[in-house]
C-alpha cells in the first residue's frame, strides 16, 4: 500500500483564472512540482473551448505533451475530461506518451454516459480514473452500481469527489468502508476534497490514518489550495504531513517557493478561501451557486437563506438552475396582504405635498443642503432601506431583512413601512405593504426598493416624484455609508431598472435631484 499525491493546481486552479496561467508559468509550476517529487501532475482539461497558448487546457493530448512534458520527468501526467465536453473520437489511441492517465468526470444525471466514456478511454489504452462529481449526492446503492461498473471495466482509480465540500469525517469513514470492501483490490482509491467546511486537511489526514491493506491511495491537492472557491486541500500541507507520518520524501520548500513566486499573485487577483456562502452550500449538500445567488441579493439573513436552501429538491441539488432558485425566492417573499387601509392613510398624509424618495447613494451627502431647503417647503420624504444621518424622513421603507434590525433600532415602528414577508420580524408594525404586488412591473418581477416605492406612489395617484441618492450601481462607491457596501457587482440591476423605468413609469414625472445612471431612461 502506498499513498501518493496528485497535484491539480493547473486544472482545478484554472477555475479561478479561466485556465490562463501563462505558458512559462505553467512550465515552471510543472518543473517545480516534478522536482518536489509530486507523484502525479494533472496538467489541465482536455476540451474543445477556451484553449490555446498560455492555457492549462488543450484540445489534444499531443499539444499538451509537446508543450509541457519533458522526457526526463519523474512524475506521471494526467489530464481531465468532462464527459460532455470532449468527443471520445478526438482522443487518439495511447502510444506510450507521457500522459498516460485520463480522469473522466461526470454528473449523476449522466453517469451512464460517463461510465461508457471511461470504457472507451480504457479501450484506447489509457489508465482511467472514474471521477463521479459530488459523491455525497449518490445513494449507497448508486455508488455500489458504479463500483461494479469500475470493477468490470478494469478502471485504475475510483475517486471520491467531494464537489460541494459536504463530507464530514463520519461520511468519509462510511464511504471508505463501502469502497474498500467492494472495489477490486488492484483499483486505487482517490480522494478530492474541497474546503467549504474547512475540513479538507482533516479529512485527508483521516484517509492516511484509515488506509490499510494493499490498496494504493491517491490524494488530490493543489498549491495553496488553489481551485474553485473556496478552494482545495493544500498540497504543501499534505507533503509535510506525509513526510512526517509516512517517511515520504517530498520537497516542501520547492512547493512553498512556487506558491511565493506564482500562486500568491493569483490569489491576490482571484481570491479564494473559506466563506459563509460555501459553508451553507456544503451543509445542504448542493451546488455552491444556489447559496451564492441568494447571498448576492444582499436582502436576506442567513436564517431566511437556510429556509430557501432547505426547499431545494433532490432533482436540482447537483445541477444549478437559476430560474428554479429565483422561483423559490419569489415564493418566499410572495406574501399577499390587504394593504388598502395603509395606502389610503399614506395618500391622506401626503396630500398635495412634494414627494421626495431618498436612496443611500454616494451622491446623497452633496444634496443635503438642497433637501433641507425643500423640507422647509413642507415636502414628504421617504427613504429606501436606510435611515439618513442628518435628514429626518416621514417614513422609512424597508424590504431588506439584513438592514431591518439596524433600521428598527433608529426609527419608531410608526415611521417604518415594511414588506409583507417581513411581518414576523416586526410584529408590532401595522404599516405593512404588499411587496409581492409592488415588485411586479407588467411581466417583470424585480424587488428593487426604490422601484417598489415609485410603484406605490404611482398606485396612490402621485405622478410627480423627486429622487435623491439613487445613483445606480457601479464597481465601487455604491453607498454613502461604507457599512452598506456590497462585495457584489450589480450591473444587471442597472439594466433592469432602466428597462422598468422606460416601460412602466413613462407617465410619471421624475426629477433627479442628484446625478443618476437612471436618468438615461427618460432621455
Amino acid at each position: 500500500m502506498s499513498i501518493k499525491l496528485l497535484d491539480c493546481t493547473l486544472r482545478d486552479g484554472g477555475h479561478q483564472n479561466g485556465s490562463l496561467f501563462g505558458e512559462e508559468v505553467i512550465r515552471s509550476i510543472i518543473r517545480g512540482l516534478d522536482c518536489a517529487k509530486v507523484d502525479y501532475i494533472e496538467i489541465g482539461f482536455l476540451r474543445e473551448k477556451n484553449v490555446g497558448f498560455g492555457y492549462s487546457a488543450s484540445d489534444s493530448i499531443e499539444n499538451f505533451e509537446s508543450r509541457f512534458c519533458g522526457r526526463d520527468d519523474q512524475c506521471r501526467y494526467a489530464v481531465m475530461i468532462q464527459e460532455d465536453q470532449y468527443p471520445i473520437h478526438k482522443l487518439p489511441d495511447y502510444c506510450g506518451g507521457p500522459i498516460g492517465m485520463i480522469r473522466v468526470s461526470f454528473h449523476d444525471y449522466d453517469k451512464g454516459e460517463g461510465l461508457d466514456y471511461c470504457r472507451e478511454v480504457i479501450r484506447k489504452g489509457y489508465h482511467v480514473s472514474v471521477n463521479p462529481i459530488n459523491i455525497a449526492g449518490y445513494t449507497d446503492m448508486e455508488i455500489l452500481e458504479m463500483i461494479s461498473a469500475a470493477n468490470a471495466m478494469g478502471a485504475d482509480v475510483f475517486t471520491v469527489v467531494d464537489t460541494f465540500g459536504a463530507l464530514t469525517k463520519d461520511d468519509l469513514m462510511r464511504l471508505h468502508m463501502l469502497l474498500d470492501h467492494n472495489l477490486r483490490e488492484d483499483i486505487c482509491l482517490g480522494f478530492h476534497f474541497h474546503d467549504n467546511l474547512q475540513m479538507a486537511y482533516t479529512l485527508a489526514q483521516s484517509v492516511v490514518e484509515i488506509a490499510s491493506g494493499s490498496r494504493d491511495i491517491i490524494v488530490d491537492a493543489s498549491l495553496l489550495g488553489m481551485g474553485r472557491e473556496p478552494g482545495n486541500l493544500c498540497i504543501e500541507l499534505m507533503m509535510s504531513f506525509l513526510n512526517r507520518k509516512k517517511a515520504s520524501h517530498y520537497d516542501v520548500d520547492i512547493a512553498l517557493d512556487l506558491i511565493d513566486q506564482y500562486i500568491q499573485e493569483f490569489k491576490k487577483k482571484y481570491p479564494w478561501g473559506y466563506e459563509t456562502v460555501y459553508s451553507l452550500s456544503a451543509q445542504y449538500k448542493l451546488h455552491r451557486s444556489y447559496a451564492e445567488y441568494l447571498m448576492k441579493k444582499q436582502k436576506l439573513k442567513v436564517k431566511q437563506i437556510r429556509h430557501i436552501l432547505g426547499q431545494i429538491s433532490e432533482k436540482y441539488k447537483s445541477r444549478y438552475d437559476e430560474a428554479y432558485v429565483e422561483k423559490l425566492y419569489r415564493d418566499f417573499v410572495a406574501t399577499d396582504v390587504d394593504d388598502s387601509y395603509f395606502r389610503e392613510k399614506l395618500r391622506s398624509e401626503i396630500g398635495n405635498r412634494e414627494v421626495i424618495l431618498i436612496a443611500p447613494g454616494h451622491t446623497l451627502p452633496g444634496a443635503e443642503q438642497e433637501l433641507k431647503k425643500r423640507i422647509k417647503t413642507d415636502c414628504f420624504l421617504i427613504s429606501a432601506n436606510f435611515v439618513p444621518d442628518t435628514i429626518e424622513t416621514d417614513y422609512v421603507f424597508c424590504t431588506n431583512l439584513k438592514r431591518l434590525g439596524f433600521i428598527m433600532g433608529r426609527v419608531p415602528w410608526q415611521k417604518l413601512m415594511i414588506g409583507a414577508f417581513m411581518k414576523d420580524e416586526c410584529r408590532e408594525n401595522q404599516n405593512i405593504l404588499n411587496t409581492n404586488e409592488l415588485g411586479r412591473f407588467g411581466e417583470i418581477y424585480w424587488d428593487n426598493c426604490m422601484l417598489m416605492l415609485m410603484h406605490l406612489m404611482k398606485d396612490i395617484g402621485i405622478k410627480n416624484i423627486s429622487v435623491a441618492g439613487w445613483d445606480g450601481f457601479s464597481a465601487k462607491n455604491n453607498f454613502y455609508n461604507d457599512q452598506m457596501e456590497s462585495v457584489y457587482n450589480y450591473e444587471d440591476e442597472n439594466i433592469k431598472v432602466i428597462q422598468i423605468l422606460k416601460n412602466y413609469f413613462y407617465d410619471v414625472h421624475i426629477e433627479f435631484i442628484t446625478e443618476s445612471i437612471y436618468e438615461k431612461a427618460f432621455i
